[in-house]
């Protein structure tokens, strides 16, 4: 099934509840976001690995955010206004039965991985997905909304990956390079579908509408250089225009769908995403959320 054809499998699955449980239909957020300074003409200098350590340029990044208020919009009851090939990222209905920690290794590989594939393929129309990363975050971050530990929530404006990084992540899961070089002469996306494991009122994941976003320039890569290869992601600097959104207590069964990726140069959309402080619940429980990044592949049309 061509990425166009999977537009209709879409509708029975959008989540239209027009109650997010906590007693109100829309909770709009002020809060802050942080933004890449603009880095100036020259971008980010990449990060090589393979060079002492006094000697890499930015090599924490340090003092390269600035922080800008924003209002996040709550969608909550008109999640059909928001759609995966417009605004680059979809809400949808979707419950995983059998789950009882999301953190076990067995669970996630026969019961997560194989039920988040079989959505993917449903919603995008393709024919083949590999799994390259999951994640789960668990833990408050040590310092309030500052930068982000391996399970605690991203409270930085990012996007997960950029063209360059595809050969690097997937060799990273496919042992054989020739497979590796086949795949990526097909058309492909990457996706992250990222699910609360219980419902969510800290630290909620704030998406950007694609259409408010300028590429070219309002998104700057962060390359690291390794002897294996090359890992980019998108840093973006701030832009009035940007226009952010949340779904308000986000339950387990309404999976958050994002491209971040696309081969299609026509369809460039790679979403800007990052947690955010809601001052409502600023003091609760640490946010539990389980995300997994997947390549889809297409067959030749």
């Amino acid at each position: 099934m061509a990425p166009s054809d999977a537009a209709t499998q879409i509708e029975a699955l959008v989540s239209v509840s027009p109650k997010n449980s906590l007693g109100a239909e829309n909770q709009d957020v002020s809060t802050t976001l942080n933004y890449l300074k603009h880095p100036g003409p020259k971008g980010l200098p990449p990060i090589d690995s393979g060079i002492p350590e006094s000697e890499r340029r930015y090599a924490r990044r340090d003092n390269i955010t600035e922080v800008h208020r924003v209002v996040i919009k709550d969608i909550r009851g008109r999640e059909k206004d928001f759609t995966w090939d417009v605004q680059g990222f979809q809400y949808l209905q979707h419950k995983i039965e059998g789950v009882t920690d999301w953190t076990d290794r067995k669970q996630i590989h026969e019961i997560i991985q194989p039920a988040t594939e079989k959505l993917v393929k449903k919603i995008t129309g393709a024919s083949k997905t590999v799994v390259y990363l999951d994640r789960n975050r668990y833990k408050p971050n040590v310092e309030g909304e500052s930068m982000s530990t391996m399970q605690s929530p991203s409270h930085g404006v990012h996007t997960d990956v950029t063209r360059v990084s595809c050969r690097f992540l997937l060799k990273n899961v496919i042992p054989d390079d020739k497979e590796v070089e086949r795949l990526l002469t097909r058309r492909f996306m990457v996706v992250n579908v990222w699910r609360p494991v219980k419902q969510i009122l800290r630290d909620p994941l704030g998406v950007c509408d694609w259409k408010s976003v300028d590429p070219n320039n309002d998104i700057h890569g962060d390359r690291r250089v390794t002897s294996e290869g090359i890992m980019e992601l998108g840093l973006p600097t701030f832009s009035e225009k940007h226009e952010w959104y949340y779904l308000s207590g986000q339950r387990p069964d309404e999976p958050l769908l994002f491209k971040q990726l696309d081969s299609n140069p026509d369809n460039n959309i790679t979403l800007i995403h990052s947690a955010f402080v809601d001052p409502k619940y600023a003091n609760f429980p640490a946010r539990e959320s389980f995300e997994m990044k997947i390549f889809a592949f297409f067959d030749e049309e």
